[in-house]
């Protein structure tokens, strides 16, 4: 053997030696040999995990929520399978997760609406947990400038719908936009609920704190709810929420406090808000509601738009509510709803079991538009009124546009002739350059988040 050919033969050997090596490395490593055929190597070498779930059940999500979170973020894959959430007999587990990690279900047909046929993942409460208990429990990481997720094709199912006899209110998804981090670059930013159905989720099947602006920090709360079923098997509805068997479908910006230090966010230009994608605008479109108090209800500077949903049998108690503000206690710094844009809806069926005379927008505070909603069997189509807190301008109801709607004999109803007047802080017809100071645009449709 030449020398020449002595070299190529140890070359030869080293790499396959390290070829071994790295075999027997990754054949050998549990954590190496979970995320084989499952990385995802993005431009830049940024390497995105994927973690299968062992099971449909909280401590097996929560494991793997754990492993990609120490990864720095990535997918959760949770099983096909009918599976309870915790055992008979074990205390109740809410599955906390850090934004960056996505919870994922099982693949599942989708029609050509873009709507899913059925659910491959279903995860059951299978006994009567405390009321308040959740399922699942996204907090927000301050040290992260990319706080964003996605929850998608998961079936959550309730106790009531075992028991409607059951008085007792869950969330499905629950979102905590923490405060008072000073120096701190966080905020909610594209995240995504979809395709999923969370049924007897009676407390909100998904509810979204905050609303703050912090010291220094940028907060923020924004991004996609769409093609989601939310439902209740039952519920009572009355005019006192603590009475309450069910409260919302989607909750927003619900319950945080305020100070000098820590303002809410608020667009003092509506301009600036109608038709623009604002750091505080969250979509709701191609949902189907059924059996809630509110199907959304929002408060403390949110802007959403929701359009092309369907809501079928619901209470009918204000279908779409845009608080002002209750909170008399923070009343110098507190805001309502900024504005809702309520379009292209279809609001059919309600259910009169509590409430003889249905509505469809019920509006307390803040800026609307109102158009292109087909209605049919609802007195009100805008039950308007101010809050509690009328003398804060940030809490009132104002610059609202009503137009092309088909209403079946629903009627616009002043609560509140005396503060709210036609051509002042409510109108019949849409807005223009000429007379509002501003013309409207609409969104694009699909909203460009569902179409990865």
């Amino acid at each position: 053997m030449t020398e020449d050919q002595r070299k190529t033969a140890k070359k030869t050997y080293a790499a396959i030696t390290l070829l071994a090596v790295l075999i027997i490395t990754i054949s050998t490593s549990p954590v190496i040999s979970s995320l084989t055929n499952s990385v995802t190597i993005a431009n830049f070498g940024q390497i995105s995990p994927d973690i299968y779930a062992a099971s449909g059940s909280a401590v097996a999500i929560q494991a793997a929520v754990n492993q990609v979170a120490a990864l720095g973020g990535g997918d959760v894959h949770i099983p096909a399978g009918t599976f309870n959430f915790v055992n008979v007999g074990e205390p109740w587990k809410t599955v906390v997760i850090p934004t960056g990690v996505n919870i994922v279900g099982a693949p599942n047909l989708r029609d050509s609406k873009g709507q899913n046929m059925g659910w491959s993942t279903v995860l059951v409460m299978p006994y009567e947990a405390p009321s308040g208990s959740i399922f699942f429990k996204y907090m927000m990481d301050v040290s992260r400038t990319d706080n964003k997720f996605r929850f998608t094709d998961i079936k959550v199912i309730g106790w009531r719908y075992f028991n409607q006899s059951s008085t007792t209110l869950y969330y499905g998804v629950y979102v905590e936009n923490p405060v008072y981090y000073d120096n701190a670059v966080f905020g909610l930013k594209d995240f995504r609920i979809d395709h999923n159905w969370f049924q007897d989720c009676t407390e909100s099947a998904i509810y979204m704190l905050g609303g703050h602006s912090g010291h220094t920090s940028t907060q923020s709360i924004s991004g996609v709810i769409d093609h989601n079923i939310l439902s209740n098997t039952y519920g009572y509805v009355g005019a006192y929420i603590a009475d309450n068997t069910v409260r919302y479908g989607i909750g927003l910006g619900m319950t945080q406090t305020a100070d000098a230090s820590h303002p809410f966010i608020w667009e003092p230009n509506v301009a600036d808000v109608f038709g623009h994608y604002t750091n505080m605008t969250v979509f709701i479109e191609d949902n189907y509601f059924s059996k809630w108090r509110h199907s959304v209800a929002s408060n403390e500077g949110i802007h959403y738009v929701a359009r092309h949903n369907t809501i079928n049998q619901s209470y009918g108690y204000g279908e779409f509510d845009g608080h002002g503000s209750y909170a008399t206690s923070i009343a110098p710094y507190q805001v309502g709803t900024r504005a809702m844009e309520v379009y292209s809806n279809i609001f059919i069926n309600p259910d009169e079991t509590w409430w003889e005379t249905p509505i469809a927008v019920l509006q307390r505070g803040g800026a609307a538009l109102i158009y292109n909603n087909v209605l049919n069997g609802y007195d009100n189509y805008n039950y308007i009124r101010n809050d509690v807190i009328t003398y804060q301008p940030k809490c009132r109801t104002q610059q609202t546009y009503m137009w092309d709607n088909t209403l079946n004999g629903a009627v616009l109803n002043n609560q509140d002739p005396a503060n709210i007047h036609l051509n002042v802080e409510y109108f019949l017809r849409a807005p223009n350059q000429a007379q509002d100071g501003f013309t409207y645009t609409p969104y694009q449709y699909p909203h460009p988040l569902t179409l990865g």
